[in-house]
């Protein structure tokens, strides 16, 4: 008995000796990576992003980037060129937004560049280098080769938008501290979600071979984009479209616009953030004024995911499954979108994404009768 304690004393000591020193070792390689992070005034490299989204569908595209740190830079805090050569599509921002497109040879400065093509080949690595989070719950070292060492981030689910299971992988390089490849995944109501960034040909400050101020000299060669000056369509003041649609939940009863009452209809998605957030929003204004005003949500993909959201969620207010006409009549091509009708069957209002402005309008409205 005295020979088996002996043994499980000597176990236990030699396994704390071992986590003390893996914790060592991971402590070590984060104060490495970020010591090699804030020494970064500039890089360079190329790309290949791979994003599995949760409907099954693959985008690979590969691309090329300058990013540039600008400390007085209120906007970002650098300046970056993207070139996403699968779209043949340049995004560069040096104080002004720029989105190029390479086939037309022509260029555009009055666009946002957030999500664009050229913009998701720098994304990842500026979240990563020039802005790190530290919003993680654990972190750990989960494989060590001869050239790298691939780091794991764990983060608290989100339950804003259902997402759970989040994670990240960063595999750096032994010799610079600096990544080869970032992994992120989650999944939301089962579906899983994955995004990854595989660098090479990886340059910093002197060894950058170009510069943004280059890059731009192509700008030379373009041409600007013709301004299409089109009136916004839109169905303010009109009758709204009649339509008869299926409820989500029970799709053999179809349901229309009750004329006896104000009515606000939400436009969503399953994949929409924002939409989700808002769903609870609007179920409150539902509740409160559901003796006055019908609620009906009105939702066209993904639609066994959009049931569970609906009951995730606690939702009761109606939601029918739009159809591509239903979409076109309302000329909605984002999400979310809201419209308020009042009695008469007029559309009243407009809203491109959730607004406190709803219930005040609300509220007009039905002092208005």
């Amino acid at each position: 008995m005295k020979i088996i304690f002996m043994l499980l004393l000597i176990f236990c000591t030699i396994s704390a000796n071992d986590n003390v020193e893996s914790d060592d070792k991971l402590k070590k390689i984060l104060n490495n990576f970020s010591s090699a992070c804030q020494k970064i005034d500039q890089i360079e490299y190329l790309v290949q992003r791979i994003d599995t989204f949760r409907s099954g569908h693959v985008w690979d595209k590969n691309g090329y980037a300058i990013i540039k740190k600008v400390k007085n830079d209120s906007k970002y805090g650098f300046y970056f060129f993207g070139e996403n050569y699968s779209a043949n599509h340049i995004s560069l921002y040096d104080g002004e937004n720029y989105t190029i497109d390479k086939t037309k040879k022509e260029y555009d400065n009055s666009r946002s560049l957030k999500g664009s093509p050229g913009e998701q080949m720098v994304s990842t690595i500026t979240e990563l280098i020039f802005s790190p989070s530290s919003d993680f719950k654990d972190v750990l070292l989960i494989d060590e080769t001869n050239y790298s060492y691939k780091i794991k981030y764990i983060y608290e689910d989100d339950t804003s938008y259902n997402v759970e299971d989040i994670e990240k992988i960063i595999e750096l390089d032994k010799e610079t501290f600096l990544p080869l490849k970032i992994s992120k995944t989650s999944y939301r109501l089962g579906n899983l979600s994955a995004h990854h960034f595989i660098i090479s040909d990886l340059k910093i400050n002197s060894d950058v071979t170009s510069s943004i101020e280059k890059v731009k000299s192509i700008l030379k060669e373009y041409s600007p984009k013709e301004e299409k000056i089109k009136k916004a369509k839109t169905i303010i003041n009109t009758i709204v479209p009649d339509f008869k649609l299926p409820k989500l939940l029970a799709p053999s009863l179809m349901v229309g616009i009750r004329e006896d009452k104000v009515t606000l209809i939400d436009f969503w998605e399953v994949w929409c953030g924002p939409c989700i957030t808002s769903l609870p929003k609007v179920e409150k204004i539902f509740q409160k004024y559901s003796d006055k005003v019908d609620v009906i949500g009105f939702v066209s993909e993904d639609l066994e995911n959009a049931k569970k959201m609906l009951s995730i969620k606690g939702i009761t207010f109606e939601s029918l499954i739009a159809t591509k006409n239903i979409l076109e009549s309302f000329r909605v091509n984002s999400f979310p979108r809201y419209f308020l009708i009042d009695r008469n069957g007029k559309v009243v209002k407009e809203y491109h994404g959730f607004s406190n402005d709803i219930e005040n309008d609300i509220i007009t409205l039905l002092d208005e009768d």
